[in-house]
């Protein structure tokens, strides 16, 4: 899913307001900060934090890139450095993802809300457990190797994007994230017949 797809602040010419920027991603970017940190609070505050910035500087964006590259750059440098905090005082957790978006190249898109049918107990639990193990395998991932696989899989942006986020090449992008399902396969490997 492209950031900006369901609304028109890409197409603009004139510079849209902090109130329609807001309006059109700040649910992703919350999203986002919390995958990256694990915890609704810090991704609260994160989300205020990047918002105040892009209120504090929106006057200064030239549109040399989507708006939206630029706000996820914000993010993206203000989780860096609240992990780097944070880090020194306890582990991260991270995402719940689905393992076959992990593990089938083909497959990785942007992950989507369970279906409406209530699962068993039984695929609840299992389903738990699955989580957890994929969890811990991403946690594990390098930052620099976990998130432009968050970027792409879950905030559905082009690898020239996330190139424009990072502000590394395209040839980067595409190293990082190889590494990224390269190591993730490899930490799940050994839990296959529990996922």
């Amino acid at each position: 899913m492209n950031p900006d797809q369901g609304n028109n602040l890409s197409e603009r010419t004139d510079l849209p307001t902090f109130d329609e920027i807001y309006e059109a991603y700040a649910e992703n970017i919350l999203n986002y900060l919390y995958r990256l940190t694990g915890n609704k609070e810090d991704a609260r505050d994160l989300t205020q934090d990047v918002f105040f910035k892009v209120l504090q500087n929106i006057d200064k964006f030239q549109y040399k890139s989507h708006i939206y590259t630029w706000i996820y750059q914000i993010a993206t440098n203000h989780a860096r450095n609240h992990l780097k905090r944070k880090r020194r005082y306890s582990c991260l957790s991270f995402v719940d993802t689905e393992v076959s978006d992990l593990m089938d190249q083909d497959r990785m898109e942007a992950w989507s809300p369970m279906l409406a049918t209530a699962p068993s107990p039984q695929c609840t639990l299992e389903e738990s457990e699955r989580d957890a193990i994929v969890r811990s395998a991403i946690e594990s991932l390098p930052f620099t190797y976990r998130v432009p696989l968050e970027l792409r899989y879950y905030a559905g942006m082009s690898y020239n994007d996330i190139a424009k986020v990072l502000k590394i090449s395209l040839s980067v992008v595409e190293t990082r994230i190889h590494r990224a399902k390269k190591q993730l396969i490899k930490k799940l490997r050994p839990h296959i017949e529990d996922l």
